[in-house]
């Protein structure tokens, strides 16, 4: 279902990742909204493309997109904060010592971190339960130019 029913097929994944996905057979794609202050995001106002870090509005409809088959539209809210891990065949290929945080800059924001060993229940212990929690925050000036 549409985040916005007057758009097409659109969603967030979490609070940071905007998808528009590609539901035809084009190399652009019409009609992508970037929420803005004006909608029940009320605190969005700027977007960022994943890809190539391009600087978008809120409150707008992308037109002429470019969607080649390899790239997926997805956009990243202003503030974000992404973990990101190396790539892997299964979560036990590597450690996973080795974490990136992916700073998407506009304004105040924080994220939480939980970590696990990802193997057993020992998080969920109700005594001395096995997981971290780290917090990250972000100020940074708002908007960019």
């Amino acid at each position: 279902m549409s985040l916005f029913p007057a758009f097409p097929p659109e969603f967030l994944s979490g609070p940071w990742l905007l998808v528009a996905p590609i539901y035809t057979d084009a190399d652009e794609r019409d009609g992508i909204y970037l929420p803005g202050p004006a909608t029940e995001l009320a605190a969005v106002t700027s977007w960022f493309d994943y890809f190539d870090g391009t600087y978008r509005e809120g409150g707008s409809t992308l037109d002429g997109y470019p969607a080649p088959l390899w790239k997926l539209p997805l956009f990243v809210r202003g503030g974000a904060i992404v973990p990101t891990w190396p790539s892997r065949n299964h979560f036990d290929a590597a450690p996973n010592d080795e974490i990136v945080l992916e700073i998407w800059p506009d304004g105040i924001s924080s994220f939480e971190l939980y970590e696990d060993d990802g193997t057993s229940r020992a998080a969920l212990r109700e005594t001395l339960p096995a997981f971290a929690v780290t917090t990250f925050h972000l100020d940074s000036p708002e908007g960019r130019s």
